[in-house]
């Protein structure tokens, strides 16, 4: 199943969702690429101290030739039997493929890393990285003012046994339209995932959901119990099985 799952997802980047017999007008050419870092405060420094540095390493990536985007997700709702966390903080970042990630990631280790890289781990160092790739389920089509922190939920899934990342696209595809029903401005993404992770975790890719505040956040989970839920087991349940979501608070770091 994973060795299928990657072959799809790179026949994916070679064309547009749009022209997928799967697609609809919420989907976006992919994949993208993520890097997720867990990283820890040091004694005495706080988001502020962060707020700084980033501020900084922002005027540094402005003079880049790439695409990337990074928020700072702090945990908010989990369980930590399950997830047991010794973090304050993960850092998410985000190029639209991996050809502009290899650019970003070239540079940073040419230039940035001596310099923005060391006021980085004077606040919070990260001790590891994990990286994805992003196939858009359902856009983003949201802004959030700058320095809101806004929901985000991950959950690992599974392919169901007989079905496919196609069959998973299908049913997305349906569930957008209740999603669209219910004006719930939330977006989709499937996290595949590559270096960094488990040798053989026992989920085939994380399920990523994000709102614009808290206030859709609470809408959603209000329609969620209204009969969404039920909507949901009729498609993504019948391809997939996905534990118990993590939510976090995300705030954007580099727009």
């Amino acid at each position: 199943m994973k060795k299928y799952l990657y072959s799809v997802l790179f026949s994916f980047a070679l064309i547009s969702f749009s022209n997928s017999v799967h697609a609809d007008d919420h989907m976006q050419s992919g994949p993208g690429a993520i890097e997720i870092l867990s990283c820890k405060y040091n004694e005495g420094k706080s988001s502020k101290d962060l707020a700084k540095v980033v501020k900084e390493w922002n005027k540094w990536q402005d003079k880049q030739d790439g695409d990337y985007q990074s928020w700072t997700m702090e945990p908010y709702a989990f369980d930590p039997s399950q997830y047991p966390l010794d973090v304050d903080f993960f850092w998410f970042g985000l190029s639209s493929n991996w050809k502009n990630f290899g650019k970003d990631m070239q540079a940073w280790l040419d230039e940035g890393i001596s310099t923005h890289g060391e006021n980085f781990d004077s606040v919070a160092p990260c001790s590891s990285r994990a990286l994805f790739s992003a196939i858009p389920i359902r856009n983003f089509d949201f802004e959030v003012k700058k320095g809101q922190s806004n929901p985000f939920q991950i959950t690992n899934c599974k392919i169901k046994e007989g079905k496919s990342f196609q069959d998973l696209l299908k049913v997305a595809s349906e569930f957008n339209k209740v999603l669209d029903g219910n004006g719930d401005n939330a977006g989709i993404i499937a996290m595949i995932p590559d270096a960094g992770n488990p040798a053989n975790p026992d989920w085939d890719f994380k399920l990523g959901v994000g709102w614009s505040d808290y206030n859709n956040f609470g809408n959603s989970r209000s329609n969620w119990y209204s009969g969404t839920s039920e909507e949901a087991a009729k498609t993504y349940g019948s391809v997939v099985d996905c534990d118990s979501p993590r939510i976090y608070s995300t705030t954007q770091q580099r727009y």
